[in-house]
């Protein structure tokens, strides 16, 4: 599926996600495509509007009996945190994010939120067989040689086993040529994972495990890492707010009141919402009361209404 853009005497076409879509690795993300190459069978015009100016709009009656309404909500719009903070407090730097992340991917290819969310749970018991080598309230290395010692190595070979026997598919292609192969990538994880202090591996199993991105993404295949987003401290994205209860729940009462305005004069056709959480906007803390206070709006809208959750959102951490 295709769709082109015409924006300042300009035109643009760009690719939409395909379920089927199996890009290669050597393909970048660039969803922008030739023009000859996209097959036009319609038109039409869109505007697009913040809410107040959507809500004085509609009130000024400058909306056609024809036109539909099409609401779109993220949910950082309530608040944006770094899940990159908490690490940086415990001295947890940039490189060793991105050398960890470069361990998870050669291991770990989940391919579906559940496995996701295995692949995760598989991490964390791995955290969790090296910690019970550390003094919990140390901040030295859990482990400082190079050779890790007996039981830490028993261990965490018991919880390669377990998933190798039950979960073998959230492993890259684990093939009975490729097998040998595991045990010196596991333990080059391993060791690398004993380098941290037992505070450190604490908050790194608190910041969880995700794949970069969706895998619907167009011409991009997702890699396994430390679930800690696209906004770091060092080079933000979007600035940092952490917001009260009281904040969100003023802010929902506002939204709610701009949405119930609109529809009353013309009702909603559809809404998209963005959770956020994925590229490490939305405060992980607020996500459950920010996305329960969205649907209860729409549910206020219409008892009926039809809320669909994507296959490919990161589950809840």
């Amino acid at each position: 599926m295709c769709f082109c853009r015409e924006e300042n005497d300009s035109e643009v076409c760009l690719a939409m996600n395909r379920e089927n879509d199996q890009p290669s690795d050597e393909m970048e993300y660039n969803p922008l495509i030739e023009i000859k190459k996209c097959t036009k069978v319609g038109s039409f015009p869109v505007d697009v509007w913040d809410e107040n100016t959507a809500l004085k709009r509609i009130q000024n009656g400058r909306i056609e009996e024809d036109e539909h309404i099409i609401v779109d909500i993220d949910e950082d719009y309530w608040g944006v945190e770094s899940p990159y903070e908490a690490l940086v407090k415990y001295s947890i730097t940039q490189k060793q994010i991105d050398l960890l992340g470069d361990h998870l991917s050669f291991l770990l290819c989940p391919k579906n939120s559940q496995q996701e969310r295995m692949a995760d749970r598989l991490v964390r018991d791995l955290i969790s067989v090296i910690q019970k080598g550390c003094q919990s309230s140390s901040n030295v290395h859990c482990h400082r040689k190079k050779k890790i010692d007996a039981s830490m190595e028993t261990g965490t070979n018991n919880v390669l086993s377990l998933y190798l026997r039950n979960q073998k598919n959230l492993f890259c292609d684990v093939k009975k040529s490729d097998i040998l192969k595991f045990p010196s990538l596991w333990n080059a994880t391993v060791r690398f994972l004993a380098r941290f202090s037992f505070k450190q591996l604490e908050i790194l199993k608190k910041t969880g495990f995700c794949m970069t991105h969706s895998w619907k993404t167009f011409n991009s295949t997702p890699e396994f890492q430390c679930c800690v987003g696209l906004n770091p401290p060092n080079s933000p994205i979007l600035s940092y707010h952490t917001p009260t209860v009281l904040e969100i729940t003023s802010s929902l009462w506002q939204v709610k009141s701009i949405i119930s305005q609109i529809n009353h004069i013309k009702p909603v056709s559809l809404a998209t919402v963005a959770r956020s959480i994925r590229d490490g906007y939305t405060p992980r803390k607020y996500l459950r009361y920010i996305e329960s206070g969205i649907t209860e709006i729409f549910r206020g809208l219409d008892p009926l209404a039809h809320i669909i959750f994507d296959e490919g959102l990161l589950q809840l951490l």
